[in-house]
């Protein structure tokens, strides 16, 4: 059984503790469930020091996930089309940690496409980033 995990969204409504351990325990609990594999939509460049909130969250989800010693693929997405709408001020400017201001963003739906590309049994995805 393959567990598509996404545990994002917490960090702004509940603190990104709840959502580190809230992902924590759902990695923890995936192997006692049968799951054989997890695939995970992280965010690009994660890091513990991020400079985007998500990113620190997504790290420590990956975290847990490399040390559960379960078969993974982890989809490094950016930012969610929808998402950028509340991100305008009242200006119409958006502000935030993005250096010029160039973004890549993806629409959900072509997202939820992606896990097909690494189905648990084949072999191709066990420990892999894309």
């Amino acid at each position: 059984m393959t567990l598509a995990l996404a545990v994002t969204g917490f960090t702004a409504v509940q603190g990104g503790m709840v959502a580190r351990q809230l992902a924590a325990e759902v990695v923890g609990a995936a192997a006692p469930a049968g799951a054989g594999h997890i695939v995970y939509t992280s965010f690009i460049a994660p890091a513990p020091d991020g400079i985007f909130t998500l990113g620190r969250d997504h790290y420590a989800t990956e975290q847990a996930i490399e040390e559960s010693g379960m078969k993974y693929t982890l989809l490094r997405d950016n930012l969610y089309l929808d998402f950028m709408e509340p991100l305008v001020g009242e200006h119409g400017v958006i502000r935030g940690p993005a250096g010029e201001g160039a973004a890549a963003v993806v629409d959900r739906a072509d997202i939820a496409r992606g896990p097909r590309c690494c189905p648990a049994g084949t072999g191709r995805a066990h420990r892999r980033t894309l």
